[in-house]
């Protein structure tokens, strides 16, 4: 009896460490300035809001397309009514099956709407993996939001260029370019010749 009782306290205080670490994570990357994360699971559950807000007002309805939606729907649920009573007789021969007499419409829409919830699932998923991989290949997106990030990033390609120019001048020359003197102000002063 006691065990019962412990497990939902056990149960209660592990969602509470849960909530307080995912609420201390979010407030050290606000702090952070890494808003990246917050922003993504800002847009995944509030994004198509916002995404609704800006795309009804330009959609236009199309007559001629609703009546073909609506008519191949139709079509769609006849046929679908019209298989389901084939197959449910011949199971029904097979099996000898004793349930129900007839394929019921219900079956039908049942089966229909979710038909139609698989193909829009899948548009769905191709649409989130297009805009994922868009989003992870952005460079203006990283630039803008983690300005920290890219400013590194930037530097170290920076650093990467400088070094494969210099590689590639040893290569041609075999030998290092001279280097300079620079004032306090870090304005060029002369060239290192090897003599002074």
């Amino acid at each position: 009896m006691e065990n019962e009782a412990a497990e939902p306290k056990k149960r209660r205080i592990s969602y509470l460490v849960l909530f307080v670490s995912g609420i201390s994570i979010i407030i050290y990357l606000i702090d952070s300035r890494i808003l990246y994360p917050v922003q993504s699971l800002f847009y995944l559950v509030a994004g198509w809001i916002l995404f609704l807000r800006r795309v009804i007002p330009q959609i236009t309805m199309s007559v001629s397309g609703l009546v073909t939606a609506l008519v191949v729907v139709a079509i769609m649920v006849l046929l679908t009514q019209l298989l389901g009573r084939v197959l449910w007789r011949r199971l029904q021969q097979q099996n000898s099956m004793a349930t129900s007499n007839q394929w019921k419409w219900r079956w039908t829409f049942a089966l229909v709407v979710f038909l139609v919830i698989s193909f829009t699932g899948g548009f769905a998923v191709v649409g989130l993996a297009h805009q994922g991989l868009w989003l992870a290949a952005s460079e203006k997106l990283v630039d803008h939001n983690i300005p920290a990030i890219s400013k590194r990033s930037k530097s170290k390609n920076n650093l990467k260029q400088f070094g494969l120019a210099l590689y590639n001048y040893q290569e041609a020359t075999q030998v290092l370019p001279g280097g300079g003197y620079f004032n306090s102000a870090g304005k060029h002063t002369g060239i290192n010749d090897g003599n002074r």
